[in-house]
Formats: C-alpha cells, sequence, structure tokens
C-alpha cells in the first residue's frame, strides 16, 4: 500500500515537471502510449 502510494508521488512529481518541459511532456506521452499497448 505505501510502496503504491510512493510510487503516485513519484509519477504526480514527474507530471508536474513535465508540464513544464513540452519535450519531457510529448516524451511521457510516447512511453505511456507504449506501455498501453504492451
Amino acid at each position: 500500500m505505501l510502496e503504491r502510494l510512493a510510487r503516485l508521488a513519484r509519477e504526480y512529481d514527474e507530471v508536474l515537471a513535465a508540464l513544464s518541459d513540452p519535450e519531457v511532456l510529448a516524451d511521457q506521452n510516447a512511453r505511456i502510449e507504449r506501455s498501453r499497448r504492451a
């Protein structure tokens, strides 16, 4: 449970960082798409 919350917090931090960097955001979107297809 705690591990899941920690992972969510890390992902949230990554999203916040990505919002200020369009290139990172595009890369994140591509990575999400790949993981969805996998």
